[in-house]
């Protein structure tokens, strides 16, 4: 992909083109609040549902991929990087007895508790993950 910047061309490697693919979506969306459901995270993300997921997909696999799906629009391109331990990367616990339920939000630096797709830059995103998303999270976890 190639960009114009103050009239230079500039190339970008295809991350940096994934990146700018994501910025462009996400200037539709004021704030990351904008984000409310898998559909909004589609849109952002510019995802066709239908081809997200297989016949074979069970429950699990369907609220895993809905998940990833909305915590990478809530992220805006961040990912984990696992060789910075400085780097927070949170998630959300929660808890299974008597049902699903929010219990609240750790972070970690070089391990997790969770799959790496499913960590997200800061604290705020990752409550606002556990709102929007509490039936994903407890289709995924049970």
């Amino acid at each position: 992909m190639e960009i114009d910047v103050n009239g230079v061309k500039i190339t970008l490697t295809f991350t940096q083109s994934q990146l700018e693919e994501i910025s462009r979506q996400t200037s539709r969306f004021k704030s990351y609040k904008d984000i409310k459901t898998f559909e909004d995270a589609c849109d952002v993300l510019n995802i066709n549902q239908e081809l997200l997921f297989l016949v074979s997909d069970n429950k699990n696999e369907i609220a895993y991929k809905k998940l990833k799906t909305i915590i990478k629009a809530l992220n805006e391109g961040w990912y984990p990087n696992w060789e910075n331990q400085n780097e927070r990367k949170y998630y959300n616990y929660f808890t299974m007895r008597g049902g699903c339920s929010y219990c609240t939000t750790y972070y970690n630096y070089a391990d997790t508790a969770v799959p790496s797709a499913l960590c997200l830059k800061s604290n705020e995103l990752a409550e606002y993950a556990a709102k929007i998303a509490f039936k994903e999270y407890n289709e995924y976890y049970k």
